[in-house]
């Protein structure tokens, strides 16, 4: 079971990843359970493709954004980070 932590103070926010906090994050790595809780992040490659194909078919920015269940920044970031991993390699 998870340990539990106190309540943050309105607009504290901590989040290590995956959703966690860092003290849960922490723990479940630990206790190898980090696979219980998934990924937030979608791997780029899979952004990238989806929205070439989606592009392919007309769609706008907008519309690939909430086909994809993704704000359009994120979209974009996701992107960009690809890109720029492609560059440095």
């Amino acid at each position: 079971m998870m340990p539990q932590h106190q309540p943050l103070p309105a607009g504290t926010v901590m989040h290590k990843g995956r959703g966690l906090c860092s003290g849960c994050y922490d723990w479940a790595d630990a206790h190898d359970c980090l696979a219980d809780y998934p990924r937030l992040l979608r791997p780029a490659i899979e952004v990238v493709e989806e929205h070439a194909f989606l592009t392919a078919q007309g769609l706008s920015g907008e519309e690939i954004a909430e086909r994809l269940g993704m704000k359009h920044d994120s979209v974009y970031r996701a992107l960009y980070r690809h890109r720029a991993r492609e560059r440095a390699a």
